[in-house]
């Protein structure tokens, strides 16, 4: 009853102080002026509601846009805190790539073909997986497309391209497609982006080998499929730990509050699976008739000394966003490793 009473007196006492300060003043106001103030407090609420945007907008102005992450010498933690946080808010709107032209409407999911390649270009390339696919493009496209004619890509949300749940698992459309789209396009080398998912689920009761585990079984059968439609060579990215995006965002806060690195890698990290994937993949690369080769990431993020994976770098600019995807600060860590595979191409 007490809470009642004292909204019921907070909220006169409020009107009373807006009638005697604001009310009183606007009403003697001409017609003009108050005009003149509708439209003032409009633009004020539109700036208020956009000032992220905005704010974003007026840091690009003269910026390298080979250089994704915004990322500067002199930034600090503080700096480090806000781009976190900006670049797990655009994460979607990050995955669209502005040279792919899209089958499907308002999605970076599904099939698009890459724009603005030289005629000179020397492979008909083609770039598939799950939403790690789209992550990468513009990436891709930097450092591959001259060496490109043509880029067919296809990210499908959530489906790894070489494994099947079930009969009924939502990704059976997608798993097929990739199959067709890879016999309709015959690309001369292929890219399969694919942060796992249930290929790192451990051997099934009583099964010790890769020849009797089904989920093996079924990665080598897709990857069959997928070779025997690549002229030269599939390249596959290596499993590595995913992240718990729960913790993503308290880093930067933390380190600037003196929490041992250690400590945060060690709280970032989703430490399951990803070890029994990359067994999986290894085997694939044996049974691959030497058309297969894979790209690691590991050697980048593993820290030897602390035997613990670093993903932040030493001012908390992460690597990964709260969608378990690479940040543009991750992807330009990784930079280097696409421009030596391309140039190898």
């Amino acid at each position: 009853m007490s809470v009642l009473i004292t909204a019921l007196l907070t909220s006169i006492a409020l009107a009373i102080i807006t009638f005697e300060t604001f009310e009183k003043w606007y009403l003697k106001l001409s017609s003009t002026s108050v005009g003149i103030l509708v439209v003032v407090l409009f633009f004020v609420n539109i700036v208020t509601i956009h000032k992220d945007d905005i704010y974003d907008h007026i840091r690009t102005i003269g910026r390298n846009y080979s250089n994704l992450d915004d990322v500067t010498e002199n930034m600090t933690v503080d700096d480090a805190i806000y781009l976190n946080h900006r670049w797990s808010v655009n994460d979607l709107k990050n995955l669209y790539d502005p040279s792919c032209e899209y089958e499907s409407i308002k999605t970076p999911y599904g099939w698009c073909r890459h724009t603005g390649l030289s005629r000179r270009g020397k492979y008909k390339i083609m770039t598939f997986g799950n939403s790690w696919t789209a992550n990468h493009a513009k990436l891709f496209y930097q450092e591959c497309g001259y060496k490109a004619k043509s880029i067919l890509q296809g990210a499908a949300y959530a489906c790894e391209p070489l494994y099947l749940r079930s009969s009924k698992d939502k990704c059976l459309g997608n798993f097929t497609t990739f199959v067709t789209r890879i016999t309709e396009e015959k690309p001369d080398i292929a890219f399969h982006f694919t942060r796992q998912i249930s290929i790192g689920n451990g051997f099934p009761k009583n099964v010790t080998t890769f020849d009797k585990d089904p989920i093996y079984q079924m990665m080598k059968t897709q990857m069959l499929k997928f070779i025997a439609n690549i002229k030269y060579k599939l390249y596959i990215v290596h499993a590595i730990p995913s992240v718990l995006p729960n913790q993503l965002g308290k880093v930067a806060e933390r380190l600037k509050n003196g929490t041992s690195r250690v400590e945060l890698e060690k709280m970032i990290l989703r430490p399951h699976g990803w070890e029994m994937a990359r067994r999986r993949y290894e085997q694939l690369m044996k049974d691959c008739n030497g058309k297969c080769e894979m790209i690691d990431y590991l050697p980048e993020f593993y820290n030897n000394s602390t035997k613990t994976f670093r993903y932040f770098d030493d001012k908390g600019f992460l690597y990964w966003t709260a969608d378990q995807h690479f940040s543009p600060h991750g992807l330009e860590k990784i930079r280097h490793i696409w421009t030596d595979i391309c140039s190898r191409l």
